[in-house]
């Protein structure tokens, strides 16, 4: 069972930290993450729950994210993420060969 100690939740007195080699995450593809999210905050907004700023915004402060996951969709593309979604669509829904509910298709803020 973790307990806090007060340096966090982890006490390495006993033995070493774990070593993690510079390039462990070389290679991983990013855009796992951050296409769902930027799925579901384009559907936030498109249904007028919230503001694409607000979302960005609250990505940045509240989650302390380098940016929102629309500001990362304008930087990329939503077509990138599109392509990227249908991708994993299609791995994961036997199905269909479209992601379902995707609302990132026409995702433009300039």
């Amino acid at each position: 069972m973790l307990t806090e100690t007060r340096w966090g939740y982890y006490d390495y007195t006993d033995r070493h930290e774990p070593d993690i080699p510079a390039d462990a995450g070389q290679g991983f593809d990013t855009l796992l993450v951050w296409t769902p999210f930027v799925n579901e905050a384009a559907k936030l907004v498109e249904n007028d729950v919230v503001t694409a700023a607000e979302i960005d915004t609250g990505a940045r402060l509240g989650g302390n994210w380098p940016e929102g996951p629309l500001d990362k969709c304008d930087e990329g593309g939503a077509n990138v993420i599109l392509r990227k979604l249908t991708e994993v669509a299609t791995r994961h829904d036997r199905r269909t060969n479209s992601p379902k509910g995707s609302t990132v298709t026409c995702w433009v803020r300039r």
